[in-house]
């Protein structure tokens, strides 16, 4: 069962503490939670280093920048390290699928040349947030679910406004490797989809509300170390709206389109930028904070109840 509600966080880590990000040698009082009355996960700007190169490389989706190297490197749709916490990757849309099809895949699998060598390196920061934000789920409900007499609770400190650029990182990536397709056609050459806003968003300031991640509440299974995406579209129209991801049978909507998505999305009870998990098992709580800046923070939190049957697979090393 889930229930939505806003959120009320009290931190359980003292300002003394080493910071729980798991990104710093400091304090929590001297990293996370400076000059904030909430704590708050920065990460380094996006932008490539250095002034910029004014070439636009042909294969880079984020050619529009006109701030591409020569090289070109080959990229995971998905990020290796997330694939690494995950026993398989699973996918539909895709262009050789059948209509309706979800194929899986393993770790090295899907990889393409869609990034040159400077746009690649400056986005993976991203990666790595995205990995500690899978092991954070990943610890958190086999924390609460494990048969254990243990009543000690469990606290994660991630970034919500990192995994949601990550999502937009591998939506980007699906599109520009001709991944998304609608009757075996590549949606590239379907719609006429101008992504340089979202490239522009990518690098940037990131989504502007409505659009960005939507949390639906338990929709499936949590016995499963499968992730796996599909493209949101409209149900009349072809024209893209967004990503679905679900991961340990959760579900993230990033909503890319402010023409009608968020409005699908809200019709069907999605959280917008989700700031507290409470998982609660039989007799453990583990939560999950996600921060986002403070202008766009949604302060919406919502409970979640497992069971212990539900503990999964533990692929990840610990959180530290």
């Amino acid at each position: 069962m889930a229930h939505p509600k806003y959120v009320v966080f009290n931190p359980p880590w003292s300002l003394s503490a080493p910071c729980p990000c798991g990104f710093s040698s400091r304090p929590y009082g001297r990293c996370c939670r400076v000059n904030s009355a909430e704590p708050y996960v920065r990460f380094p700007s996006l932008q490539p280093p250095g002034p910029q190169t004014g070439y636009s490389n042909p294969r880079c989706f984020a050619r529009s920048t006109c701030d591409c190297s020569e090289k070109i490197s080959r990229e995971h749709y998905v990020s290796r390290g997330v694939l690494d916490l995950m026993q398989t990757l699973s996918l539909s849309g895709v262009r050789w699928h059948a209509p309706g099809e979800t194929r899986t895949y393993g770790v090295e699998a899907l990889t393409a040349k869609i990034l040159c060598k400077r746009h690649n390196e400056a986005l993976a920061p991203l990666d790595s947030h995205a990995q500690r934000f899978a092991k954070a789920w990943l610890s958190a409900i086999n924390h609460v679910s494990r048969p254990s007499r243990s009543e000690r609770s469990e606290y994660h400190l991630v970034s919500g406004e990192a995994f949601e650029r990550w999502l937009l990182k591998v939506f980007l990536g699906l599109l520009a490797g001709n991944i998304a397709s609608s009757d075996h056609t590549p949606y590239n050459d379907k719609i006429n989809l101008n992504i340089e806003p979202l490239v522009a968003a990518l690098f940037g300031q990131g989504l502007q509300a409505p659009k960005g991640l939507y949390f639906a509440p338990h929709v499936g299974e949590t016995t499963t170390n499968t992730i796996s995406f599909a493209h949101l579209r409209m149900d009349e129209q072809s024209n893209l709206y967004g990503l679905m991801a679900n991961f340990y049978g959760y579900q993230w909507l990033l909503v890319t389109d402010e023409m009608g998505g968020e409005y699908q999305v809200k019709a069907m009870a999605r959280l917008f930028r989700l700031q507290l998990a409470d998982l609660k098992g039989p007799r453990r709580t583990g939560q999950i904070f996600m921060t986002w800046p403070a202008k766009v923070r949604s302060q919406m939190s919502i409970t979640l109840k497992l069971g212990e049957a539900e503990s999964l697979p533990d692929k990840a090393s610990p959180l530290g």
